[in-house]
């Protein structure tokens, strides 16, 4: 069935590269939401060992802001639907597939692998936390954490069942000594790009 979906509104406190455990590798991400503690788990590498896709937008600015710094920090149930809070990389039109790259998941050596670019925006986070900073987490919770911080449609075989259309993860920082929000974006590149009203693929793009 498909996830269900939600987002984290909170504070960044650190982040946690996965260097060594990379049968099924995740970055960990630790927020606190008005005074709770969770833990962010982010695919870096496919279950079939594939490279990730990944885009970074280094100046969000779209309706979707509004609406998401009207929340109070804490975890929000979000209505699958457009105009509102649900985000679809296919429908949302944030970004195109072309602009996504693919990095490994961990690699020597700085700006080579995924971690990397991931990490510089949630150490940027956690050291301005004390000024306003935030984190904004779209997925699937579970008890005191959220996953499936990534596009979740498309999906063949095992992972078909998760699919439907306006319930895609993504992660948008707030960086208030600049002014600016920035977005990260990460999807499997054996997800189809060309789906159907229920998120089901319809053919590879």
């Amino acid at each position: 069935m498909p996830i269900k979906y939600a987002l984290l509104i909170g504070r960044v406190l650190q982040g946690e590269r996965d260097d060594e455990f990379l049968e099924s590798p995740h970055y960990r991400i630790f927020v606190d939401a008005d005074g709770e503690a969770y833990r962010i788990v982010v695919n870096i590498q496919s279950k079939d060992g594939s490279e990730v896709l990944f885009f970074i937008d280094e100046n969000f600015d779209r309706p979707i802001i509004d609406r998401m710094i009207s929340l109070d920090d804490g975890l929000h149930r979000v209505k699958k639907r457009p105009n509102a809070l649900a985000i679809d990389y296919l429908r949302s039109h944030y970004f195109e597939k072309e602009e996504m790259t693919t990095l490994p998941p961990s690699v020597e050596g700085e700006n080579n692998d995924v971690q990397d670019f991931l990490d510089r925006l949630v150490k940027k986070a956690a050291l301005e936390k004390d000024l306003g900073s935030r984190i904004y987490i779209w997925g699937a919770p579970f008890p005191n954490g959220m996953h499936d911080v990534h596009m979740n449609q498309g999906n063949f075989g095992n992972w078909k069942q998760d699919n439907a259309t306006w319930q895609d993860g993504a992660i948008i920082f707030y960086f208030p000594q600049e002014n600016i929000y920035k977005a990260f974006f990460l999807a499997f590149q054996n997800q189809s790009w060309n789906t159907d009203s229920d998120g089901n693929p319809v053919k590879y793009r």
